[in-house]
This record gives C-alpha cells, structure tokens and sequence, in this order.
C-alpha cells in the first residue's frame, strides 16, 4: 500500500497524540470523552485536548512556539516517547522533531490504524 504524504502525516500525529497521553496518564492525568466529544485528558480543572494539539501542529494551524510552550508547561519537554530493548532513546527525546521528521518515522508500509476524526 503507497500512502500519501498527508495519511502518513495523519497516521505520525495519532502515534505521537498516543504517546503524548500515555505520558500524560502516567503524570496523573485521566482520560475523559463522551458520544460525538474528543478524549480528553483532566487532571483537576485542567483539561487538554492532545489530539488537537497534535494534529493542529501536523496540519500547521497550532504553530511550533505554542507546542514548545505547552509541552514545557505540561513538563513533557525533553521525555522520550519510547525505548528500544536495549534502553536506547528511539526518537532521541520527545517533541524535538519537526513535521517532516514526524512524516518520516512512518513507513510508507505501516500498519497503523488511523482514528476517524
């Protein structure tokens, strides 16, 4: 299967809002949602939208300074989003990566699912 740029575009944003909640679950954040509403992630009266966050900053209508902003606000600057078997680093630290760096840790070959929008 020859995925274009923008399904693979898509497909790198619903990894990286994966592995964004999966650290915000592990910092104490709940996941909430309901019918026809986005999950949610709440931690007292904080509430974020991660997916939105994410695809917004793929689709470069969330710029690139606001995502800085609230991955040092969220204390998620700098976290890795996953370790190889023998402990190396993956993706060499969580969020220093660029669209075209998110487009390219997916193959055109890939076996994610992509989550309706």
């Amino acid at each position: 299967m020859n995925l274009n740029s923008d399904v693979r575009i898509a497909r790198a944003a619903d990894v990286f809002t994966a592995a964004t909640g999966v650290i915000l679950l592990d910092q104490g954040w709940s996941a909430q949602t309901g019918p026809g509403r986005p999950v949610l992630l709440v931690r007292g009266l904080e509430s974020l939208d991660v997916s939105g966050m994410v695809h917004g900053l793929a689709n470069e209508t969330v710029a690139a300074e606001a995502w800085k902003a609230q991955r040092a606000a969220l204390r998620i600057a700098g976290r890795a989003l996953g370790v190889a078997p023998n402990g190396e680093d993956k993706m060499g630290g969580y969020g220093n990566h660029s669209r075209s760096t998110m487009l390219s840790q997916l193959p055109s070959s890939s076996t994610c699912v992509a989550q309706p929008h």
